[in-house]
């Protein structure tokens, strides 16, 4: 099993997101945990919004943290965040297939 402490030894940074599919919010949580920086992509970014909207964490309580939404992914977060203001000034078209 992985551990905080076992990340803190083994790496210098880490990415999580591709191939997770969603219920991954409690492992998200234990991951931003730690002090190591973090590339955020896929489905760790509605992870991460969903942890916030749900106030299980703010916004600055995790280390370096990098997210890399593409157009869908962006969507999907402010949504997740009830945004909707955010989403209206970025007018992004996202092609429904991305949603």
């Amino acid at each position: 099993m992985i551990t905080k402490d076992s990340l803190n030894d083994f790496y210098d940074a880490i990415a999580v997101g591709p191939g997770w599919q969603k219920g991954r919010e409690d492992q998200m949580l234990s991951l931003l945990h730690t002090p190591l920086p973090m590339v955020c992509d896929a489905d760790g970014i509605s992870a991460f919004a969903q942890l916030i909207a749900d106030k299980r964490i703010g916004m600055k309580e995790h280390g370096p943290l990098i997210l890399t939404p593409h157009p869908g992914e962006l969507v999907r977060m402010l949504e997740i965040l009830n945004m909707p203001f955010l989403l209206k000034k970025c007018k992004v078209w996202v092609h429904p297939n991305l949603l």
